[in-house]
């Protein structure tokens, strides 16, 4: 959607104590910001309150409402689509006039750059703009036109591990990013982040610009560029293919039945993993950005319906040992360790993805039969951890601002439920944020079956909720390994789900 967040990390680095950690969560102490967005052509016709509902669900309608009518939530001028039309700029939307008749009442932060933007100009917007202004009708919006939301931001926590920097170099900077925190300010992210933590934590690198994707919940080596033309000719090398990626997953080799997963073996793992121990899928894949999820078609074709090619090569490591057991582990074949210590039903297995699609290793282990074994999205039966996610839920529910008692938010329309807190954190509560004056968004799991004003599962809407779910406090059993260039190679060390009984080679020849 090309949506842009005002405000540059680099520039104006979040400061340490911006972060609390609670029961193994780091949370970014809410700040005021300044959001800023343009209307798309698909969008044109509807009005401010009506976009922000639909694109940005998170917060209720009556939020959206009271936010306009305070001048928080605004339109802006298009920018001229020819360099400077005098006609095109002498027209203006009703609502346009509508806000200019209202600046002179009450009038809004001086327009910047949305590069130059930071959270300071949204907090005087928040003091210039809430008064009691006139009723300001609603009109329709055109393609264009800039939208600016003043808002009291409450991201959602992310596991506590740090983002450690494995080494540094003239032109580059390789970290080993944790499980659950995005690359880049992304959504509701911004400060809670990688570049975010680094900027505030290591600010003698300068800044940093990401070459490839990680997923949230992925964890290990991510590759930073520190000035723009060595970003691009990363970027260059890995579109080329001309670096080569290795990742550990572990996977789950349980059969899945109507009424739930067996205790037998697959036992084909051992058929599919044969002869030189390689397996390559090639099925083509199709990622719904709106869904969050890919698809694979049913073979290599990628020439219906934006199907685009991929490859992965996976191998066989190691099997826990109750696997081992029901098998001819050993027998014949290449030899596979045998570990004590992986969970049972699953194996863990060396992953080089070809091409770099978005879930490609989730989606193409999922029609190799062998999907992550927590990554439930994509066929996964789960892990036991759900004892340290839930307590953690249950902190996001409770962590509150201000004094601890536990106050409601100053927006009658939407309140929030009061809580005893576990913690508090000193910060002024702002208003209309729904959210206040709780730190995080709160908690939900979604499998309490709640439903949201259109009665369907919050689950199954498009963004789904704000609210943090067991989802965003997983460690997905995957892990970006190596990155081997024409020139370079970078190694990020063992995430903690990978046994110490099993030695993983990243150096062996594969298929």
């Amino acid at each position: 959607m090309d949506w842009k967040s005002s405000g540059d990390l680099f520039a104006a680095p979040p400061n340490e104590s911006d972060f609390v950690f609670v029961n193994g969560l780091r949370f970014a102490a809410p700040y005021s910001f300044d959001f800023v967005c343009h209307v798309k052509k698909r969008q044109e016709g509807k009005n401010i309150v009506e976009l922000f509902t639909t694109e940005f669900p998170n917060r209720p309608r009556c939020y959206y409402e009271n936010a306009y009518q305070q001048g928080l939530l605004r339109a802006e001028k298009a920018t001229p689509a020819n360099n400077g039309s005098l006609k095109r700029k002498k027209s203006a939307t009703t609502d346009e006039k509508n806000e200019e008749d209202d600046e002179k009442q009450h009038p809004a932060a001086p327009t910047e750059t949305t590069e130059t933007k930071t959270e300071t100009t949204a907090k005087t917007a928040f003091e210039q703009r809430v008064t009691t202004p006139k009723v300001r009708p609603l009109t329709s919006l055109k393609a264009g036109e800039r939208l600016r939301h003043a808002l009291h931001r409450h991201e959602p926590p992310c596991l506590a591990d740090p983002v450690v920097v494995i080494k540094v170099t003239q032109n580059m900077v390789a970290v080993c990013k944790p499980a659950t925190t995005p690359v880049h300010p992304t959504g509701q992210y911004r400060k809670n982040t990688v570049l975010g933590l680094l900027a505030s934590q290591r600010p003698d690198l300068g800044r940093l610009n990401p070459v490839h994707r990680l997923d949230k919940n992925v964890s290990g080596l991510l590759l930073l560029a520190r000035n723009p033309e060595t970003a691009n000719a990363l970027r260059e090398e890995v579109q080329s293919r001309l670096v080569r990626k290795k990742y550990l997953a572990v996977v789950s080799t349980a059969v899945i039945k109507n009424d739930g997963p067996s205790s037998d073996s697959r036992g084909s793992i051992f058929e599919t993993f044969q002869g030189n121990n390689v397996v390559t899928v090639c099925n083509a894949i199709k990622y719904d950005a709106r869904a969050h999820i890919a698809s694979c078609a049913p073979c290599e074709t990628a020439t219906q319906d934006g199907f685009k090619t991929a490859e992965t090569k996976f191998a066989l490591v190691a099997v826990s040992a109750d696997v081992a057991k029901r098998s001819s582990v050993g027998k014949e074949g290449p030899v596979i360790q045998i570990s004590e210590r992986l969970p049972l039903n699953t194996a863990l297995v060396l992953c080089e993805p070809v091409t770099g699609r978005t879930h490609q290793i989730r989606v193409h282990l999922q029609v190799l039969g062998f999907p992550i074994a927590n990554d439930v999205k994509y066929g996964g039966l789960g892990t036991g951890d759900s004892a340290r996610i839930e307590g953690q839920l249950k902190t996001c529910r409770e962590l509150t601002i201000g004094d601890g008692i536990g106050k409601k938010t100053s927006s009658d329309c939407c309140p929030e439920t009061s809580h005893a807190p576990v913690e508090t954190i000193n910060n002024p509560e702002s208003p209309l944020c729904p959210h206040c004056p709780m730190v995080a968004h709160g908690a939900r799991d979604f499998g309490d079956g709640e439903k949201n004003e259109n009665g369907k599962d919050e689950k199954d809407e498009p963004g789904g909720s704000a609210q943090t779910r067991a989802e965003d406090l997983e460690r997905l059993y995957l892990h970006c390994s190596r990155y081997d260039g024409p020139a370079w190679s970078f190694q990020a060390p063992n995430p903690v789900w990978v046994p110490s009984d099993v030695v993983v080679d990243l150096d062996r020849e594969r298929g």
